[in-house]
């Protein structure tokens, strides 16, 4: 199951994820999603390049659940995709205080760092 957001992991094609879930809601009753499916239709919103969808979603999943560092590093990811650095950084470094040894989510921050260097530059 794919769950962290590496940036540059983007796939070409439709949320079709998102498509059929609420297809399969139904008119009359509409349902709250799951935690899993709120993750995957923010993944593959991104996927899509769907990024404020994305950014919709991850948002949602860290008012819901906010001591999971997956939602704060995809959160980070898409607001980065957005071009909001500042609001990205404060997601990776609150991602990186839940758990610290999260490989991937280091590997985000420190590309984060380098575009914050270059944009001091220029």
């Amino acid at each position: 199951m794919k769950q962290h957001l590496k940036r540059g992991q983007l796939a070409c094609g439709l949320a079709l994820y998102g498509l059929l879930f609420f297809l399969g809601t139904g008119c009359a009753h509409v349902k709250t999603p799951t935690y899993h499916q709120e993750l995957e239709y923010g993944i593959d919103s991104a996927q899509a390049g769907l990024w404020k969808e994305a950014r919709f979603r991850f948002q949602n999943l860290v008012i819901k659940n906010p001591s999971d560092p997956i939602p704060h590093n995809n959160l980070a990811v898409a607001l980065e995709a957005l071009g909001l650095f500042e609001e990205a950084e404060t997601e990776y470094v609150r991602a990186l205080e839940l758990d610290p040894n999260n490989a991937v989510t280091h590997e985000n921050y420190e590309r984060l760092k380098l575009i914050l260097k270059e944009k001091v530059k220029n």
